[in-house]
């Protein structure tokens, strides 16, 4: 019988699914699944059987849509273990149960048909068999007359990663493979640009342990991450390693504390770890490959209306809602750590600073006089050290609101030609006046802003849920309802273009 495991709160209960009907599942207490879930709508889903027997779900035109293995989906199929996100805190597991198996050293029972039992004992069959030939092969079964077919490809249906999911292509034959087993393999190919490309011109296939390895995305402080792809499991990855001069045991300690922290959550968000292991002496952390650009280009180009920025922000406050809870700190919130996919969705992707605050003291922590984190968005306790104000959930407020003013002008609130003045003017003067950029950015916003931006930690929204709120009352506002409004005819003017582009 199918059923749902249903994770609410921290609760976990099974519910059957009927075999008539369908399922609704929503806030609304008249639903037949009643979900007091934070972002779920009044009616979000629906999920009833097909024709053929199989079951799928349907999304009831909701705020935030329903999320079916990390993708965003109208209508799909589901298969055993399939994981629908409901809001923020409610996971669905649609779970199918198969068919008992034979019981073994039980021999079948022969059924006699009523012709065979009524037939006298040495009379001929009415009808002679239709003998078949030996090695015959079946036809291929039809398609039953009424089935409802679903378009599985298009809506990612059991797809585990956010990343694509395609088979590679047919290795050319006599293609020779190059493994990066060595530290300085790994820091010719991947720490040179343009060297990795060469290689895959003259053919050859570069693999990294259980990985093949198919771009270079990007290089930082703690280590490189290339697009790589898992033949195994057919799946697409992001794969950070560790650069070679890095190895040593605090540096490594924090490393894995990056993967458990983002291996910690379950949140629409948060990007998944699905991969921590050594290569030879080479640590590595694959998660999901996210498709689409981080928000540095996309904010410079200013691309985004004020109510997206207003929804990105609300997403991202919700994610340090969460690891604020934990007592963990990402203290890196900057554009390049933040993904915006073609759908329209967020992922935050890296964690490589995050500080536990039970661990703090320990030899994790980084050294005395080492400054982590991005100039221009760092919080002015952060430049310190710690010294005149702890590093807390309000020292990632800071960042966010460094980050929303990045998105509403265009430019980072602190520029200078080294990273010392830029450090010395995030903390000792304000960034520039919004208005003095944009006299078009709504007052609201910029009042967020710089509240979030002031230099005294207690002068900030004292969390991210004050944030939250702070924002759901500017998007009721007078002045939330005119963005809004003019981010659905920018939407719509924006797909009018696309469709006369695929003509």
């Amino acid at each position: 019988m199918a059923q749902l495991k249903v994770t609410l709160a921290g609760k976990s209960e099974c519910v059957p699914l009927p075999e008539k009907g369908s399922l609704v599942g929503g806030k609304d207490t008249k639903n037949s699944l009643p979900l007091n879930a934070t972002g779920a709508s009044r009616r979000h889903f629906r999920i009833g059987k097909l024709k053929d027997g199989g079951w799928a779900i349907e999304d009831l035109g909701s705020t935030n849509g329903t999320i079916l293995n990390g993708k965003k989906v109208k209508r799909a199929r589901l298969s055993h273990g399939d994981v629908v996100q409901i809001g923020i805190d409610c996971k669905l597991v649609f779970e199918d149960a198969p068919t008992a198996p034979k019981k073994k050293g039980v021999a079948p029972v022969a059924l006699k048909s009523r012709t065979a039992r009524l037939r006298k004992p040495g009379a001929k069959s009415p009808r002679p068999r239709k003998t078949k030939p030996k090695n015959a092969k079946r036809p291929a079964p039809e398609m039953p007359t009424g089935v409802e077919e679903v378009p599985l490809a298009e809506e990612g249906i059991g797809e585990k990663f956010s990343g694509e999911s395609t088979l590679p292509a047919p290795e050319p034959p006599g293609q020779d493979t190059v493994d990066i087993a060595s530290d300085a393999m790994l820091k010719r190919l991947l720490g040179t640009e343009g060297a990795l490309e060469k290689l895959h011109l003259e053919g050859k296939k570069i693999t990294f342990g259980p990985y093949v390895i198919e771009e270079r995305l990007q290089a930082g402080g703690m280590g490189v991450v290339v697009k790589a792809l898992n033949p195994r499991l057919q799946m697409r990855v992001a794969l950070k390693v560790l650069h070679p001069e890095m190895v040593d045991e605090k540096n490594v300690g924090r490393f894995k504390q990056e993967a458990w922290a983002i291996s910690a959550f379950n949140h629409v968000n948060i990007v998944q770890v699905r991969d921590l292991g050594k290569h030879g002496d080479m640590h590595y952390i694959a998660m999901d490959f996210v498709e689409g650009e981080n928000l540095l280009p996309v904010s410079i180009r200013r691309d985004l209306s004020y109510w997206q920025i207003v929804e990105i922000v609300y997403k991202l406050a919700d994610v340090l809602r969460l690891l604020h809870s934990r007592n963990i700190w990402h203290r890196d919130i900057k554009p390049q750590n933040v993904m915006l996919q073609k759908d329209g969705e967020i992922k935050l992707i890296d964690f490589g600073i995050a500080t536990l605050e039970r661990e703090r003291d320990d030899a994790l922590e980084t050294g005395e006089g080492l400054i982590m984190g991005t100039p221009a968005f760092i919080s002015p306790e952060q430049v310190r050290g710690g010294k005149k104000a702890p590093v807390d959930g309000r020292s990632d407020l800071y960042s966010l609101g460094a980050l929303m003013y990045f998105m509403l002008t265009g430019r980072r609130p602190f520029s200078g030609k080294t990273a010392v003045e830029i450090l010395r003017r995030n903390l000792n003067e304000d960034p520039p006046h919004p208005h003095d950029i944009d006299e078009m950015i709504p007052p609201g916003l910029i009042s967020i802003t710089q509240r979030l931006m002031r230099k005294d930690p207690d002068e900030r929204f004292d969390s991210a849920e004050s944030l939250m709120s702070e924002l759901d009352k500017w998007r009721k506002s007078s002045q939330g309802k005119s963005a809004r409004d003019r981010h659905q005819k920018l939407q719509k003017v924006r797909a009018m273009k696309a469709k006369k582009g695929k003509k």
